[in-house]
């Protein structure tokens, strides 16, 4: 019998285990529903109760905006008057005024928050204006004009341009044309002012990489059709054609220089220590400052002085002390880290009738500037008048008269050589301004325009004494500058030409009629506004002062505080 083996598997099962409860989760889910629903809901309430102020606040916002334009609007009429400017408490003009039941307070400043001065040029006007606690503030900045009066003096030296070039202009790649932050007029509303002399477009060259801020360009009457479209140039704020031919002339000599007495041939050195010229007079020989030296040109000793050339060198200097007149009959040199400097509270005038050249070195500012290898006008603290150090050039100059400044060299003065060639090289800085016969301002170089030297009595003043009331040239000047008289005014220096045209203008002018309220008006410009937008968050919560009966109630009763009532007439 044959046994057979069997095998038998049993499985088993593990019982599996049930998971483990998991107890009050619907509980907390039940309580973020209410807290959901208690938020939900409260959120409706809320808003049901502050909806409607929301409506009430944006309209209370809509009548202080419109309140601070009309309030805006006041006070620049207010300007137009003889109001004087320096009364102000504060630069309060208005104080708690009501303007179609908004309460308005007006404040006017120089353009530094500064209460203005009397004979301010530009103030910011600045409106608060609220209606029910809602407010609305407005700043304008608001150009003054006095109207033309007699006697006008047209600027002979054509202070008002920044750059104004008779023959060429042209700036260079990477070159900046700004306004000098130093100057009291940097936040002015004044353009920098390019002007041409010359008519074909060719003669302009300004590089693609040139940067331009607030400047305008001009051109003169005789400007082609292809110069004017310089005047759409994007980069320009403003683009305009003068009906006038701009007269750039050379210089007369002052009487102070054309008395001096002969000094003979003399020359003088000086390489030690700090000497002041021992007298005035008109020497045929030249100065040399070198070696760390300083020579002084005082106005108690001379009112003038006159050299064949002045070459100050090698970390030297020139001081002029008071008003001097300089005549240059050579060459003016300032080399290696060398400076002429006026002292404050004096002026300069140089005469040169050679040619200019600085190389390292400054005129116009203090030893501050130097740093290791030139310039650098970063390091100039404090302002320095440009029209201190005027550098002209008299009649019978060099016939191929150059100004060169180079090498980080930094020039802070009011320049009129109008039939020499001007430029600066090597990122050389000129803070002020130049006329001449061409004007090259190199790569890399700068240009720090001061707008105070404008005294807007110019040939850019369309509403100014040479225009009539349509901004045509007045009778007579076209005539006088254009060249019907070429003949006799072509010997006329600046000076000469500056009288005729100023007695053309002044024999026109009248005196402004006087308004009804017996005041003086002048012109008042707005030339810039800032809003300032209420927050969205000011409204809600003044809505939610107002639910909760918080809020405090306006006075019904408000003041006058006008400084003169006439302004608001």
């Amino acid at each position: 019998m044959n046994a057979t083996n069997r095998s038998i598997t049993c499985t088993f099962k593990r019982p599996r285990r049930s998971p483990p409860r998991r107890r009050g989760v619907a509980m907390m889910l039940v309580v973020v529903a209410l807290a959901v629903g208690t938020v939900i809901a409260g959120v409706a309430l809320t808003s049901r109760s502050v909806a409607p102020q929301l409506g009430v606040n944006a309209e209370s916002a809509s009548k202080a905006n419109w309140a601070a334009q009309s309030a805006t609007d006041l006070a620049v009429a207010a300007l137009q008057t003889d109001l004087d400017l320096s009364t102000f408490t504060d630069g309060a003009m208005m104080s708690d005024f009501t303007i179609a039941g908004a309460k308005v307070n007006v404040v006017v400043t120089d353009l530094d928050g500064n209460p203005p001065a009397g004979d301010a040029t530009e103030v910011i006007v600045t409106v608060t204006a609220t209606v029910n606690g809602i407010p609305s503030v407005k700043s304008t900045q608001v150009a003054l004009t006095p109207p033309p009066t007699a006697p006008v003096a047209v600027d002979p030296y054509l202070s008002e341009f920044t750059l104004f070039g008779q023959q060429g202009v042209t700036i260079g790649a990477a070159a900046t044309v700004s306004k000098w932050t130093l100057s009291p007029e940097a936040k002015g509303s004044t353009p920098i002012k390019i002007g041409t002399g010359f008519a074909n477009l060719a003669s302009l060259n300004i590089n693609a990489g040139a940067r331009f801020r607030d400047t305008a360009m001009y051109v003169d009457a005789d400007a082609s059709a292809s110069l004017r479209t310089a005047l759409s140039d994007s980069r320009f704020a403003e683009g305009r054609q003068i009906k006038l031919d701009v007269p750039a002339r050379m210089v007369s000599l002052p009487s102070t220089i054309t008395s001096l007495a002969s000094g003979g041939v003399q020359s003088f050195t000086y390489a030690t220590g700090s000497t002041i010229f021992p007298n005035g007079r008109k020497y045929s020989g030249s100065v040399m400052v070198q070696d760390g030296a300083t020579l002084v040109l005082d106005a108690s000793v001379s009112p003038a002085y006159s050299f064949m050339g002045i070459t100050v060198n090698k970390s030297s200097k020139l001081i002029i002390r008071g008003d001097v007149d300089i005549e240059v009959n050579g060459s003016l040199y300032v080399l290696d880290r060398s400076l002429i400097q006026v002292e404050p509270g004096g002026r300069a005038d140089f005469y040169v009738r050679g040619n200019v050249y600085t190389e390292r070195s400054s005129i116009g500012t203090d030893p501050s500037v130097f740093d290791g290898s030139g310039c650098n006008p970063a390091n100039l603290a404090a302002y320095a008048d440009p029209g201190s150090i005027r550098i002209l050039a008299p009649t019978s100059s060099y016939a191929n008269q150059t100004f060169v400044a180079d090498n980080r060299s930094f020039i802070v003065a009011s320049i009129h050589m109008p039939a020499t060639a001007f430029s600066t090289t090597n990122s050389t800085a000129l803070a002020g301004r130049v006329s001449a016969k061409t004007i090259n301002i190199g790569s890399g170089c700068r240009v720090y325009a001061d707008t105070s030297l404008d005294n807007r009595n110019g040939y850019t003043n369309f509403e100014g004494a040479l225009y009539d009331d349509s901004g045509n040239p007045l009778s007579g000047l076209t005539d006088i500058i254009s060249g019907v008289l070429a003949v006799l005014n072509a010997g006329k220096t600046a000076e000469q030409f500056a009288a005729q045209i100023n007695s053309t203008v002044n024999a026109t002018i009248v005196a402004p009629q006087a308004p009804v309220d017996g005041t003086t008006a002048r012109t008042a410009r707005a030339t810039s506004i800032i809003n300032v937008p209420v927050d969205s968050m000011v409204l809600e919560k003044r809505a939610t002062l107002v639910a909760d009966g918080e809020a405090d109630e306006e006075s019904n009763t408000r003041t006058i505080t006008v400084v003169s009532a006439d302004a608001v007439r």
